[in-house]
């Protein structure tokens, strides 16, 4: 069982026994009833104590035992059944992907908007917009829409892929440490798990992150059982490479690093060594241009947010360790936008195998239980200095808590080694496999699915009909030109992505597709002159804006319209002066415009030629410009 096949502990004499399977219950039933019910707190704490109470005797009076004969207690799985997994894993990662996240979170948005520009040949950068975003992301998402073109299919499509590309890493992963049987039901934990497949749902860095941990432990083990006259310098080379990545890729690697470090720890080595040093030599040389980045860019501008947030000082940090082991556990205490919003990160029953196998664990591999147990700690800190609950940043602890799942299956088998047994262990792995896929195509789709408190909590109820309105229209009459940076100077990352693919004013690709209509989207108090200028228009009804008190944007298409009308040719030339402008509006997010970005406005007044329309424009959006910069005494008249 790779590095937990051998144990330096000795037999002990008196071994006590417990029974693992009424401590599997007994946990079970409580983590279901504090997660899915709603109870007094004494009452909880009551629950709790009474179901940790066996676990806490077992961990306290186990000594330390030999490992059990290496034998996989699970058979191999048939080739049918493998046929049957492996297309239920690829497939239930499309099954309505476009409908639990309906439209972009902000986050995903600006994830697509840079890798837009970067398809549009904007120069590859380290860090990505205020929040300072690591780029490997960015950049194999940007790469992604060379292969298939920037739109919102793609961007649901490159997480799916991801999450799919992690099954073969998660089997790398087991194969370095069990067996095919025990392996397999890694897999599946993997494949139909919930967070697996919630991640693959959501244009972020975190499938990327799972991919690159599951490798460097397929890789690590190996070559840290290998002989170096054994070990491929390719292998060398592999794992480095990986490690180097995760720092290109997330703020939260630098723990993984310390944790993986850690683990090593609990490997026996082989009696010649091995080249640890070239390894992290090469890493280091293949880190260093994103480490330099880092040191010369104000990068803590982010990290010291989440780290010195005034809101929530550093003593803080301590007092969020109960809230974490909730999340964890059962429930979230402070519920987060992303979830869980049914139970906690993982469902009761894998609650209680993690649990379980982390017992087995420390009765039969203490020494190695030590050293995991401390790099779950670690890979906790992420969102622990982050102050608020978000398992997004505790998603590194997934191949570690399926490792934990798996030897609670491992413990539970050894008591029950039948036919009959395991039958039941089917079982459970299947309720398990049920209760996250409900929680994923039920609760969240009746919370994500469509508008309501959570949706308007950080998405746009305007966007979405502005985008079906759009691409009905295009489907039934081509390419148009969408002037969308009419509505002052509040720029849509979304927006940027989902029309592109048939908004000629911005795709060059489209230049020569004679497009028969343009739309607007502006400020609403701009519908009765549009309507007046151009009768044969229509506007298109939107919801009301979910926050703010302007007048929220209207859409205003005109069908048919000559691009030889010099009006028109105005408008859209406009626009494409105006884009560059509200682009580097999105990449500040917030922050005041400078110097340079008010010297090219002043450029793009020529450009309005004395339209009242497009003079109105400008002057809003100037007017906006010097309020956030604070110049109050250059309000322009609107």
């Amino acid at each position: 069982m790779g590095f937990i096949q051998s144990s330096d502990d000795k037999p002990a004499s008196g071994v006590h026994e417990f029974n693992v399977w009424l401590i599997f219950l007994l946990l079970s039933c409580a983590f279901a009833c504090i997660s899915y019910g709603s109870f007094p707190f004494g009452l909880e704490s009551s629950i709790l104590l009474i179901a940790f109470f066996p676990l806490l005797n077992a961990f306290i009076a186990t000594p330390a035992q030999s490992a059990p004969p290496l034998q996989d207690p699970f058979p191999n799985l048939p080739t049918t059944l493998w046929l049957i997994l492996i297309p239920g894993a690829v497939l239930i990662r499309l099954v309505r992907l476009t409908t639990l996240s309906a439209w972009p979170m902000p986050d995903e948005a600006f994830s697509g908007f840079f890798s837009l520009q970067l398809y549009e040949g904007a120069r590859p950068v380290f860090l990505y917009g205020w929040f300072q975003g690591l780029p490997l992301h960015q950049w194999l998402l940007g790469f992604f829409f060379h292969l298939s073109k920037p739109s919102l299919t793609s961007l649901y499509l490159y997480p799916a892929l991801l999450s799919m590309v992690g099954l073969a890493a998660a089997w790398y992963a087991a194969r370095s440490v069990w067996k095919e049987g025990s392996a397999a039901l890694y897999f599946i934990l993997a494949a139909f798990s919930f967070w697996p497949l919630y991640i693959g749902r959501f244009c972020f860095g975190q499938g990327l992150l799972l991919i690159l941990e599951w490798l460097i432990l397929g890789l690590g083990l190996r070559f840290f059982r290998a002989d170096e006259k054994n070990l491929s310098p390719r292998h060398t080379v592999y794992l480095a490479v990986c490690l180097a990545a995760g720092f290109y890729l997330s703020h939260a690697w630098p723990a993984v690093v310390l944790g993986l470090m850690l683990l090593t720890a609990s490997i026996p080595r082989p009696k010649n060594g091995f080249p640890l040093l070239r390894l992290l030599a090469l890493a280091f040389l293949l880190a260093s241009p994103m480490l330099l980045a880092m040191t010369t860019h104000p990068y803590l501008g982010f990290i010291g947010s989440l780290l010195f947030n005034p809101g929530k000082p550093l003593d803080l940090f301590v007092i969020d360790w109960p809230d974490a082991f909730s999340t964890l556990f059962w429930k979230s205490p402070h519920p987060n936008i992303y979830g869980p919003l049914w139970g906690g990160m993982l469902n009761p029953i894998a609650d209680a195998l993690a649990l379980v196998g982390m017992l087995e664990l420390w009765r039969f591999h203490r020494r190695q239980a030590v050293w995991i147990f401390a790099v779950v700690l670690i890979l906790f800190t992420p969102e622990l200095a982050a102050h608020w609950t978000d398992t997004f940043r505790s998603v590194q602890l997934l191949p570690f808590l399926f490792f934990f799942i798996v030897l609670g299956f491992i413990a539970l088998r050894r008591k029950a080694p039948g036919t009959l047994g395991l039958a039941v262990l089917s079982a459970v792995l299947l309720f398990s496999v049920i209760l996250d896929t409900h929680h994923l195509f039920d609760v969240y789709q009746q919370k994500w699915g469509k508008p309501g408190i959570v949706w308007d909590s950080i998405k746009s109820r305007t966007e979405p009909v502005i985008y079906q309105a759009l691409k009905t229209q295009a489907e039934h009459r081509g390419p148009g030109c969408i002037l969308y940076d009419f509505d002052g100077l509040q720029p849509s990352a979304a927006l940027r992505v989902a029309l592109y693919p048939f908004n000629a004013a911005r795709n060059r690709s489209l230049s020569n597709s004679r497009p028969l209509w343009v739309a607007w989207v502006a400020n609403k108090r701009f519908g009765p002159y549009l309507s007046k200028r151009f009768p044969e228009g229509r506007l298109v009804r939107l919801p009301s804006r979910n926050v703010g008190m302007d007048a929220g944007p209207l859409l205003f298409i005109l069908d048919p319209v000559s691009f030889n009308d010099p009006t028109i040719r105005k408008f859209v030339e406009f626009q494409q002066g105006l884009e560059p402008l509200f682009d580097q509006v999105l990449v500040n997010n917030g922050h005041p415009p400078n110097d340079a970005w008010m010297r090219s406005l002043d450029d793009l007044e020529s450009r309005a030629g004395g339209d009242e329309f497009l003079q109105s424009i400008y002057s809003t959006i100037q007017y906006l410009a010097h309020l956030q910069r604070g110049e109050n005494d250059r309000l322009p008249p609107l």
